[in-house]
């Protein structure tokens, strides 16, 4: 899915995670931090036209994700997961693109913010609640976007949802559920 407009963002990524986890510390301000220090945010700049932006934001969005399912040292992990939390933030297209999450990557992602004792990492809760609540996340069937026809029934029922639409539904009704029945943190 590396497409021209992206290629080094990958080996970027690699290079701004090895400099947080040097810090050998989950903390957010360590990961701020390391912003700072290699300019991360001029990631967007030089982009010739907003269609370009908006590809390789896309793309960004979809390269962390990946690396944050890959990770396997939990240091990596939330290095990633702050990495995805700022790129989308900071993105220039005033947060049009989304992070697309499977039911599989939205269990996962839960399961990872969950696991962590609060007192350990208190921001990944409050990360994680952010970025639900500023809507970050689209909730998707497959990884793969096919396009804007493909979701709905040709013919007669046009105004009617396909199952795949049906299906994603649940996933944010499922989400809805899971933030309700988290406790709140005090910080």
């Amino acid at each position: 899915m590396v497409s021209e407009i992206s290629r080094g963002f990958r080996e970027d990524c690699y290079n701004f995670l090895n400099g947080f986890t040097s810090h050998q510390s989950m903390d957010f301000r360590y990961f701020c931090q390391e912003w700072k220090r290699t300019g991360f945010n001029y990631v967007f700049y030089a982009r010739n036209t907003e269609v370009e932006l908006v590809e390789f934001t896309n793309e960004a969005l979809v390269i962390v994700k990946h690396i944050f399912l890959a990770a396997k040292l939990p240091l990596d992990r939330i290095g990633a997961f702050y990495l995805l939390y700022a790129l989308y933030f900071k993105q220039p297209t005033e947060l049009f693109c989304k992070i697309r999450v499977t039911l599989a990557d939205w269990r996962e992602i839960k399961r990872f913010v969950l696991e962590r004792p609060q007192e350990e990492v208190p921001q990944l809760v409050v990360i994680f609640w952010k970025m639900f609540i500023g809507d970050a996340f689209r909730f998707v069937q497959d990884e793969k976007e096919y396009g804007y026809d493909s979701f709905f029934i040709k013919g007669g029922q046009s105004s009617k949802y396909d199952d795949k639409v049906r299906e994603s539904f649940k996933i944010i009704r499922e989400a809805e559920k899971d933030f309700k029945s988290m406790k709140s943190i005090t910080v």
